[in-house]
């Protein structure tokens, strides 16, 4: 979450401009934060899951964890479905939608990207297991976020 936000911020800072991205406030902080915790809405232990078991759950068994929730066919249909509403928040969404599924793709595990054809997609560099490492790119985005938006 906190890698997704400071990337919007550095992100809204060069697009906000250009009208390409809603200027970074308080309220697309918190909506690139709901959009990077969406997809883990399929594990009942994840922060979102523990927010709507009755939903998490049924997720869960029918779909799996970092299946059809980690793809780019759940973010082409949730913005399909927002499409309609015109609302420049669906793209603060949708940034942490991706910057969940970027941080997926950076594990061992990897996730199914291009579900349901199935396969699993991972980035070179696999830092599951090293919460230094995570802390440490964490610690350099959020930083570097601060340094460009002050």
């Amino acid at each position: 979450v906190i890698t997704s936000v400071s990337g919007y911020a550095i992100a809204a800072h060069y697009l906000s401009e250009a009208t390409l991205l809603p200027t970074f406030t308080a309220t697309t902080a918190f909506v690139v934060a709901i959009g990077a915790l969406f997809p883990d809405i399929d594990h009942h232990q994840s922060r979102m899951g523990r927010l709507v078991p009755f939903i998490s759950i049924p997720l869960q068994l029918i779909l799996g964890h970092r299946g059809a929730l980690h793809s780019l066919f759940a973010l082409g249909v949730i913005v399909w479905l927002c499409s309609g509403w015109n609302h420049p928040m669906i793209l603060a969404f949708s940034f942490g939608f991706v910057g969940h599924l970027i941080g997926d793709m950076a594990t061992k595990a990897g996730l199914t990207l291009f579900w349901p054809i199935g396969g699993r997609v991972r980035l070179p560099i696999l830092v599951a297991s090293n919460p230094i490492f995570e802390f440490i790119t964490t610690a350099l985005v959020f930083v570097f976020a601060i340094v460009v938006t002050t």
